[in-house]
């Protein structure tokens, strides 16, 4: 499964693709920023903002999910030095472990969240 993650053609399209939302953000903000006239009327709000604000929001999600497959990538590595490899092994063997401890400490801090959010509200 590791090996499955960490494909150099699957790293190579997610670093491709976030290169061309990166591309995209920056034609489409520079095309907002023209049209705005500063100082702006308090109760306009232009519409086209909302569109960069989301293309921002993709791109910080798959930087995320870019640095994600990094770290894996550099945990392949890490098998070339016999002590650090007993890293790498370690994982292998108790990955079916780790899936269901992970589900279950994703149920905890849910949890934490729910009853947070129902004691303290929103704000």
């Amino acid at each position: 499964m590791l090996r499955s993650l960490v494909g150099s053609e699957m790293c190579i399209r997610d670093r491709l693709v976030v290169f061309v939302m990166n591309v995209v953000w920056m034609l489409r903000s520079s095309a907002q920023g023209e049209t705005l006239k500063i100082p702006m009327e308090p109760s306009v709000y232009p519409g086209g903002l909302d569109e960069v604000m989301s293309l921002y929001y993709m791109i910080s999600l798959a930087n995320a999910v870019n640095i994600v497959l990094t770290f894996l990538k550099l945990l392949k590595y890490v098998r070339l030095n016999k002590h650090l490899s007993v890293l790498t092994r370690t994982l292998a063997a108790s990955q079916q472990s780790i899936v269901g401890i992970l589900v279950l400490f994703g149920f905890v801090i849910l949890g934490f969240g729910v009853t947070g959010w129902a004691l303290f509200g929103v704000n």
